[in-house]
């Protein structure tokens, strides 16, 4: 019975069940703000199955991390279940494919409910294609790695918005291009204190190679562009919604915490402001989600 018990975790743990959730409450989260948005009304299973197919598409990338990776965690993670030999890369590998499967049949599902054929699917067979290359092939480039890390956010607010609008509307995408251009920049201030490590490792982020000030001074250039995309939506609902007004409250802190890194891009201050943005991204979640079920 321990075994089974043990077994059974080990599969478990090794999906980061953590990363899967929050991918799966990100992609509800994004088909509720746009109906909230709209007129159009989803229906219960479409939210459940869509909640489906972000965790085992995430899970599926999470365990092919862990197989690309084996080698770096023999030394930086041995108790992981690859490297500690609780689980085997062949049973890993089979495990990712369940996983990916679940995630397509979640996506057929979809595709059943809301007479768009193949589009779900196809998006949840795409994501897998990325979240895998990117573990194989573009972390290590940084900048376009980093680019990777901001879209997987922003492509849950493009998939809803056709989704739920069958189109591309201006709330939706305002808001996913902040998610994006604001997560790109942070990624690339992570690596202004991780230099030592990415050396070692032959990830190039623009820290290693241009150095921690030029890597301060573009990862501000990339949040000031999600700054900007939110000028649109503030116009927009100016007058008809709260949320139009704390977006200017959001932005100037934004402001506040790049150029302080740009006057001293110390790895210490590039930490404190990597976590001070996603505290501010938290807040945003929180206002959105008071703006969809609180305040009409």
């Amino acid at each position: 019975m321990y075994k089974i018990i043990e077994w059974t975790s080990t599969y478990f743990w090794i999906t980061r069940p953590l990363n899967s959730s929050t991918a799966a409450f990100a992609v509800i989260f994004a088909l509720l703000f746009s109906q909230s948005l709209s007129s159009t009304s989803i229906p219960v299973f479409v939210l459940i199955f869509a909640g489906c197919a972000a965790y085992f598409t995430t899970a599926h990338a999470m365990v092919h991390n862990d197989i690309v990776d084996i080698e770096i965690d023999k030394i930086n993670a041995p108790d992981r279940p690859l490297p500690s030999g609780r689980l085997s890369v062949k049973a890993a590998k089979i495990w990712a494919g369940i996983l990916l499967s679940l995630a397509i049949i979640s996506g057929l599902i979809i595709d059943q409910i809301t007479m768009i054929y193949f589009y779900s699917t196809l998006w949840a067979i795409g994501n897998a294609l990325l979240l895998d290359f990117y573990n194989l092939r573009l972390k290590k480039y940084g900048i376009i790695g980093n680019f990777i890390v901001g879209f997987s956010p922003y492509a849950l607010f493009l998939y809803s918005d056709i989704l739920v609008n069958r189109t591309l509307t201006l709330p939706m995408e305002t808001i996913g291009l902040f998610t994006l251009f604001v997560i790109w920049g942070r990624e690339v201030f992570k690596g202004m204190y991780d230099v030592q490590g990415d050396e070692t490792h032959g990830v190039r982020t623009i820290a290693v190679s241009l150095g921690v000030k030029n890597a301060a001074l573009l990862g501000s250039g990339l949040v000031f562009l999600g700054i900007l995309t939110t000028i649109p939506f503030i116009f927009l609902f100016w007058g008809k919604s709260y949320l139009a007004y704390i977006f200017p409250i959001l932005d100037g802190l934004f402001v506040y915490f790049c150029i302080r890194l740009i006057q001293q891009p110390s790895p210490a201050n590039a930490f404190q402001t990597k976590l001070n943005i996603l505290r501010v991204l938290l807040l945003l979640i929180i206002a959105l989600i008071v703006g969809i079920f609180i305040i009409p």
